[in-house]
């Protein structure tokens, strides 16, 4: 619990409430939507802890207080809410002078508000998260923007290609932070090409480029960039004039929702994030409505979140992310997973599990894969676990059963904690580095999604083995009435033929190649719409009774692929996979095929 001054607190809300009761107006309420004070519901102003709308000094002391006084009045009784209330105007806020993360912290709250009315938190560091709300309950953030006073990303232009050398230099433009900040740029990193003029990224061979630099200027105050061996062949896509961002990547973010219960974010605009704009992480119920995440209007910036507009690890009940609006961000639009947990050892129907953030307890449903391969080894329950999965350290498990072959070396995935029934409805993804929708969790409805320009795919229903992101083929989601316009634009991801798709569900062993296990099942793909996708529309593999109808691919003369295999739809080692009423427009003067079967495709129709 946040500490605070009992007697400012006291003063603060007899001020507030006195306030409401005599017709003072109370800052932006009506307009906040804030429920009006009552017996059981308190009102703290936080401009009556000292906070001030008018941009210039620290106003996140003043902030933490009123939110402890809000914290304070809650834990007084299960049936106590209140509201911390924002004026219109700019506040700054310092990161605490603590190990903190974030600007502002919230831990341990229930049934607590924060509501803003054309209010922005103007956050002063960029190495900071602007708000951690963590272990809490029913709580709520509305009609804030949030953004950077020093960005933590920087930008500029190419002035001078040395191919041999594998080097770029770089003249950096003025206002952004440079590469001698060994915190926000470390000395290995990746950025992406960008039209200089618009910021939007660069048509092309390849985007992304991982690169080394010494953090020391050159004499010509440019700076030096050393490009990673296996993308310099690619630096042919590289041009001088060509604009280059590239963003800190620590854990820090815009929102971070920590192993919470029913936090709802609405309304909120996100200018800026050194990590993602939002991060639910081992939390339930999380719903993220009506939010934009965008470049600052009137700004020369070319990105927005320097990573995922919604990452979401674990949880026991799915996110609900709708009607939000994400563009420029430098990585995907959401991730929704969890991680897994090895097995050290087994003995009969216990296994011991090394460590990490997956949870586990009594009644969980988990998944044991052999990922070298892509084999499921099986599915069962948890009945005992021994030690604190919570803690993140090693812990056993007896199962209901143990999958035949399970060795040392498996991982362990759970899918009672991966985030089950998600519902991503009405959101709309622009101009990503990564790709529009990473769905790995099950039960889940993607519904009339709309996405434009993105250097990845549209929606990948995938593991993702280098992070251990899964589990290994969900079930049962349906995907429904989406748009994925001009997905893949970094023409450098169209060399995975298993992967390069406008919707892919597949099974992925550890080098990226379909898996030898159809652990996909139940999915339903119906009534999307894409256009110009890369080597296919729609691709499934690793997966058995998966229904794919009424979709419509369109390619147009312009539309980027290399090589084959490529078709409308694909599908390998797959079973019972059923394609019905598939419309086709096809402009380019060399038609690709309207159906691929790979290896292992038994039982399928099409109709």
């Amino acid at each position: 619990m946040v500490e605070f001054d009992r007697r400012a607190f006291m003063i603060g809300a007899a001020g507030v409430l006195a306030g409401v009761a005599a017709g003072v107006a109370v800052p932006s309420l009506a307009s906040a939507g804030v429920p009006p004070a009552s017996g059981t519901h308190h009102i703290f102003a936080v401009d009556d802890y000292g906070a001030s709308p008018g941009g210039s000094a620290d106003s996140a002391p003043a902030i933490r207080a009123a939110i402890a006084a809000a914290a304070s009045w809650t834990g007084g009784g299960a049936s106590r809410t209140a509201s911390v209330v924002f004026s219109s105007g700019v506040y700054r806020i310092d990161r605490a002078s603590t190990a903190s993360w974030y600007a502002l912290e919230v831990d341990g709250v229930a049934r607590v508000a924060l509501y803003g009315s054309s209010t922005t938190l103007l956050v002063t560091n960029p190495y900071a998260g602007a708000l951690s709300i963590a272990r809490s309950t029913s709580m709520r953030v509305e009609g804030l923007t949030i953004d950077y006073a020093t960005v933590p990303f920087t930008q500029g232009t190419i002035t001078a290609i040395d191919t041999v050398a594998g080097t770029v230099d770089l003249q950096l433009l003025s206002g952004y932070p440079t590469l001698a900040d060994a915190a926000l740029f470390p000395t290995s990193n990746y950025g992406t090409l960008r039209n200089a003029t618009t910021g939007l990224m660069k048509r092309g061979p390849q985007i992304t480029f991982s690169y080394t630099h010494t953090g020391t200027v050159l004499p010509s105050g440019r700076w030096r960039l050393t490009i990673a061996p296996d993308h310099r062949p690619q630096m042919g896509a590289m041009a001088l004039g060509d604009g280059f961002v590239t963003g800190f990547r620590g854990n820090w973010h815009g929102i971070a929702i920590y192993r919470c219960t029913d936090v709802t974010v609405a309304a909120v605009t996100m200018y800026a994030s050194p990590g993602a704009a939002f991060i639910p992480s081992d939390s339930d119920g999380t719903v993220i409505r009506d939010c934009i995440v965008t470049r600052k209007p009137g700004s020369n910036r070319w990105i927005s979140a320097n990573a995922d507009g919604v990452h979401n690890h674990g949880g026991r009940v799915g996110p609900r992310i709708f009607g939000n609006t994400f563009e420029s961000l430098h990585d995907d639009g959401l991730n929704i997973y969890s991680t897994s947990r090895a097995a050290t050892s087994v003995s009969g129907a216990t296994v011991v599990l090394g460590g990490g953030a997956m949870q586990l307890a009594p009644g969980d449903a988990v998944q044991i894969v052999n990922t070298a391969t892509g084999t499921v080894r099986g599915e069962t329950t948890v009945v005992t676990v021994t030690g604190d999965s919570l803690a993140g350290g090693p812990v056993s498990a007896s199962l209901a059963a143990m999958p035949s072959g399970t060795a040392p070396g498996d991982q362990m995935f759970n899918r009672s904690f991966s985030a089950p029934g998600a519902d991503v409805q009405y959101n709309v993804f622009r101009e990503l580095r990564g790709l529009g929708v990473r769905l790995r969790t099950s039960g889940a409805y993607v519904h009339a999604n709309e996405m434009f320009d993105l250097a990845y795919w549209g929606i990948w229903v995938a593991n993702d083995p280098q992070y251990n992101e899964g589990p290994v083929g969900s079930v049962d989601s349906v995907i429904e009435r989406n748009s994925i316009v001009r997905p893949c634009i970094d023409r450098s991801v169209l060399g995975w033929p298993s992967a390069a798709a406008g919707i892919m569900v597949e099974n992925l062993r550890d080098d990226y190649e379909g898996g030898a296990s159809k652990a996909h099942h139940g999915h339903i793909v119906k009534d999307n719409y894409i256009e110009d996708p890369p080597r296919f529309g729609i691709f499934v593999g690793g997966a058995e009774s998966i229904t794919v109808s009424g979709n419509t691919i369109a390619s147009t003369a312009g539309n980027p692929r290399t090589g084959a295999p490529t078709a409308m739809f694909g599908t390998r080692n797959s079973h019972a996979v059923a394609l019905s009423a598939l419309t086709v427009h096809e402009y380019a003067a060399s038609p690709r095929p309207i159906v691929w079967t790979g290896t292992g495709v038994t039982g399928f129709t099409h109709t």
